[in-house]
């Protein structure tokens, strides 16, 4: 939230596109670099553009489907976020975001995928 320093300049990346393996931060920081996202507001209008043309225009318009592909083929590939507790953490976020503005009693439309073949029993949560 606080930005990174890249070639002397403080760029954003809100939405860690590019945030992965060794360097990470360092590829966020130079992905955010090459867009101009200099601001926290141009950070946020351009990780939204890259989400729709991404990942909402090709069917993965929810946190799921964007960290599990089973909606487009090749399945299980084309993911956004490689922190296999991030849809977990964030439909957390987002349903205290919705519980602290009194929105909890609105209609919303869930998409929820319904597997074959699945195990009866939960499976126990990723632990740290």
């Amino acid at each position: 939230m606080n930005g990174y320093d890249y070639n002397g300049t403080k760029v954003y990346n809100l939405f860690n596109i590019n945030v992965y393996g060794e360097n990470a931060f360092e590829q966020g920081a130079k992905y955010a670099y090459e867009r101009s996202w200099f601001t926290p507001e141009l950070c946020i209008i351009g990780g939204a553009e890259f989400l729709k043309r991404n990942y909402i225009a090709v069917g993965q318009s929810t946190l799921y489907f964007q960290k599990y592909n089973v909606v487009t083929e090749p399945f299980h590939e084309h993911q956004y976020m490689t922190n296999i507790r991030a849809a977990n953490d964030e439909g957390n976020t987002i349903y205290r975001s919705y519980r602290d503005s009194g929105l909890l009693e609105s209609s919303f439309t869930f998409t929820i995928p319904i597997y074959e073949n699945m195990p009866q029993e939960d499976c126990p949560v990723p632990r740290k």
